[in-house]
C-alpha cells in the first residue's frame, strides 16, 4: 500500500502487510519485510526532506499550515497558498526568494496580506535547514507580542508531518518565549533556537544570530539602536530583515527611501535600481545596503480591487475603516502616524504658523535644548511684548556629541567659539590642576574648533544642512541677549562623558534654565500656548514654516500619545520615537523654563561649593561655628 509523505502519518505506514501475508510467512519473514519496508518509506522521507531543504518554496505549499483568525471551525487551518496572478507571476515566491537571498531587508507592507506568516514561516525553514547551530531571534515592541509571533511558529512546527518532525525533533520542548530544535545528526551544534525578544539593541547585540526578524518595527522607537546593535550579525554573514506597516516617517521610512542620512559617503553616486516583478510588490536596491520591498494588497487575487473578490472586500473594508487608517495600514502612506496627536486639535494651521518671521534685534533671543542621545535638538525663539512667542529656527543633530553641537549654535547665534572654566579652583590644592586645565582648554582654539564644526557640518550631521556653506549666521542676533532653557535631565552623568550636557553648555557661556521634569505638567501648560491671549485674537504662538518644518510637523501630528494596541490602554505619557518627541520638548521646555516650573527636584537651589559664592558661604559658616554646609 502507498501512501503520501505530505499528508500527517506515522511510518512504516498501517497496512504495509497484509492478513494473508502475515498468516503465510514466518515472524523473522515478517520483521524483514517490516524493515525493508520502514528502510524504503525512511528513504522516502530523506529523499523528501532533502527536496524541501533546497526548495524552501515547495516545503512552505507542501507542508505548512497557517491560522485564519477569520474564518469559522475546520477552515481556520489552511494550507498556505501557492498564488498565482493572472498573469502567471507567483507573488510568494518572489517574495520567499527575497528572504532567502537578502541580508537587509526593510518591507513595508499593506495589512492582511499574510506577510507575518510567511515571514515566520521562513525563519522556522531555516531553524530546520539551516545548520547545526542556528539562532534566530524574533524581536517586536514587547514581550507579548514577540511571544504572539512565536506562537504562529510553533503552530507551523506542530502541523508539520510526523516523519519530518522526527528528522528534525525538537531539542527541549516549546515554551511562551523559545523553540529548540535538534542539530542534524551526527552533527555537534546546538542545534536552532527561535527565540521571542522585546525590542532594544541589548538584545540582538551580545551574540552572533543568523537572521533577525524584527515585527512591526516602524512601531519599535528602540529600532534605531537595534539595527546598530544587529551590526555583528550583519557583519557576520547573517540577515536583519524588517517587516512593518508604514508608521509616519521615523527611521524605517529613512532606511526604506534612502534617505541621504542614512548613505555612506563612498556609495552617495552608486545608482539605485528598481524593479516591479509582480502586480503590487516594488523591489528597489537602495544605496544605503537595504532592499526596499514595497507589497500592496492587489499582489494577492482575493485582495486586488480589479477581481469581484478583491472589489468586493475592498469596498466593505473601506466602509469600516477611518481614512487616516485606510491610508495608512492599507495603502502605505507615511503621511498618516499611529496615535492620537498630543497638540493636534490644538493647532490651526495659518493660525499657529506663517511662510517666514525674521528676527527683531530689539528683542532676546530664546533657545531651548533637548539633549537627545547623539540627537540634540535647539530651538530659536523670541516673544514680543504682546506676549507672544515666535517659533524662528530650529537644529536637529544626527549622530553628533553635544560639544560640538553647541559651537554649531554658537556660531549660528554669532558668537565667538570661546570656552570658559568649568569651574573655580577649590583652594590652593586645586588650583595647579585649575591652572592646567586652563592651559588645555586655551590650546583648543578657534579654528580647532572650527574645523570639527565644518567637519560635522559637511558630514551631513544637520537635518536639512547639506554642508558648512548652507548653515545660517544670524549675525545680528549676536549683538544681543540669549536666554537658555534646557531639558532637566542635562545635569545627571552618562558614561560616555566626564561632564553633564548642561557643563558643556556652561563653559561656553551659557547657562540655562531647566523646564519642567513632568511630561504631564509640561503638555498641559504648554497646550495653553495654542489658545488666543487673553482678551485678544491673537495666536499664543507662531511657527515658521520655513525655519522650524520639524516643530511644525510635530505639533501637527507627529507628537503624540501611544496608541491603543493589542488592547492595551493608551498612556497619558507622549511617545518617545527619537524624532518628534525632540522639537516639541524643545517648546515644552521653553514654555515650562519661563513659566518658572522646574518639577519637584528643583525645589531647592543647590550651590556649587566650588563657586566663588559656594567658598564665600563656607567660610562665614565656619567662622560663625556652625555645622558645615551641605551643598
Amino acid at each position: 500500500m502507498t501512501r503520501s509523505l505530505d499528508t500527517p502519518q506515522s511510518f512504516p505506514p498501517p497496512g504495509t502487510l497484509t492478513a494473508a501475508a502475515k498468516g503465510f510467512l514466518s515472524q523473522r519473514e515478517r520483521e524483514a519485510l517490516y524493515r525493508a519496508a520502514l528502510a524504503e518509506q525512511t528513504t522516502q522521507a530523506k529523499d523528501l526532506d532533502e527536496q524541501c531543504r533546497l526548495d524552501g518554496y515547495f516545503w512552505l505549499t507542501k507542508f505548512v499550515y497557517t491560522f485564519d483568525e477569520h474564518a469559522v471551525g475546520i477552515d481556520q487551518i489552511r494550507r498556505f497558498p501557492d498564488v498565482v496572478q493572472p498573469g502567471g507571476a507567483r507573488p510568494f515566491q518572489i517574495i520567499w526568494n527575497l528572504l532567502k537571498t537578502v541580508k537587509l531587508l526593510m518591507c513595508i507592507k499593506s495589512r492582511q496580506i499574510m506577510q507575518t506568516w510567511l515571514h515566520a514561516a521562513e525563519t522556522l525553514h531555516t531553524a530546520l535547514y539551516g545548520g547545526a547551530a542556528v539562532r534566530l531571534p524574533i524581536q517586536s515592541e514587547d514581550q507579548e507580542l514577540a511571544n504572539a509571533l512565536l506562537e504562529r511558529v510553533a503552530f507551523m512546527y506542530t502541523l508539520l508531518p510526523p516523519w519530518m518532525k522526527q528528522i528534525h525533533p525538537l531539542s527541549k520542548p516549546i515554551t511562551a518565549t523559545r523553540i529548540c530544535i535538534a542539530a542534524p545528526a551526527g552533527s555537534a551544534g546546538f542545534g536552532a533556537i527561535i527565540k521571542a525578544i522585546p525590542q532594544g539593541a541589548n538584545k540582538v547585540r551580545s551574540l552572533t544570530n543568523t537572521k533577525i526578524l524584527a515585527d512591526e518595527a516602524a512601531f519599535q522607537p528602540e529600532f534605531r539602536a537595534a539595527v546598530k546593535g544587529a551590526r555583528p550579525t550583519i557583519s557576520g554573514g547573517g540577515r536583519l530583515h524588517a517587516v512593518t506597516t508604514p508608521n509616519a516617517k521615523e527611521y524605517c521610512y529613512e532606511l526604506f527611501v534612502d534617505m541621504p542620512s542614512t548613505v555612506a559617503p563612498r556609495n552617495v553616486a552608486k545608482p539605485i535600481r528598481e524593479e516591479r516583478p509582480a502586480k503590487g510588490i516594488r523591489v528597489r536596491y537602495n544605496r544605503n545596503g537595504w532592499v526596499a520591498l514595497e507589497l500592496h494588497y492587489s499582489m494577492v487575487p482575493w485582495r486586488d480591487p480589479d477581481t469581484v473578490e478583491g472589489a468586493a472586500w475592498v469596498e466593505e473594508e473601506q466602509g469600516s475603516t477611518p481614512i487616516n487608517d485606510w491610508e495608512q495600514e492599507y495603502e502605505i502612506s507615511f503621511e498618516t502616524y499611529d496615535g492620537v496627536p498630543v497638540y493636534g486639535m490644538d493647532f490651526k494651521p495659518g493660525f499657529h504658523s506663517t511662510n517666514e518671521i525674521l528676527f527683531r534685534t530689539d528683542l532676546p533671543t530664546l533657545r531651548s535644548w533637548d539633549y537627545g542621545y547623539r540627537r540634540p535638538y535647539v530651538l530659536f525663539a523670541q516673544e514680543n511684548r504682546a506676549g507672544q512667542l515666535f517659533c524662528i529656527y530650529e537644529m536637529l543633530g544626527k549622530d553628533i556629541p553635544i560639544q560640538v553641537f553647541a559651537d554649531i549654535v554658537l556660531w549660528v547665534s554669532g558668537k565667538p567659539l570661546s570656552i570658559g572654566p568649568l569651574h573655580q579652583p577649590d583652594y590652593v590644592r586645586d588650583l595647579r590642576d585649575w591652572r592646567e586645565e586652563q592651559e588645555a582648554q586655551a590650546r583648543n582654539t578657534h579654528d580647532q574648533r572650527m574645523d570639527k564644526v565644518v567637519e560635522y557640518l559637511n558630514g551631513r550631521k544637520i537635518e536639512g544642512i547639506a554642508s558648512f556653506d548652507a548653515l545660517p549666521r544670524f549675525t545680528e542676533i549676536g549683538r544681543g541677549r540669549f536666554l537658555d532653557y534646557d531639558d532637566p535631565a542635562g545635569s545627571q552623568h552618562n558614561q560616555m562623558s566626564e561632564y553633564t550636557a548642561r557643563q558643556v553648555l556652561n563653559v561656553r557661556g551659557i547657562h540655562p534654565t531647566p523646564g519642567e521634569e513632568s511630561a504631564k505638567v509640561r503638555v498641559d501648560v504648554t497646550r495653553e500656548l495654542f489658545l488666543p491671549l487673553h482678551g485678544t485674537d491673537l495666536p499664543g504662538v507662531v511657527i515658521s514654516e520655513t525655519g522650524c518644518p520639524r516643530l511644525l510637523e510635530a505639533v501637527r501630528r507627529g507628537y503624540r500619545y501611544p496608541p491603543e494596541r493589542y488592547g492595551k490602554e493608551s498612556s497619558t505619557v507622549p511617545m518617545k520615537d527619537g524624532i518628534w518627541d525632540h522639537p516639541a520638548n524643545g517648546l515644552e521646555y521653553l514654555k515650562t523654563g519661563r513659566e518658572g516650573l522646574k518639577g519637584e527636584s528643583y525645589g531647592k537651589p543647590k550651590v556649587n561649593k566650588n563657586s566663588i559664592l559656594g567658598m564665600r558661604l563656607v567660610r562665614e559658616r565656619a567662622a560663625q561655628g556652625a555645622e558645615p554646609m551641605r551643598l
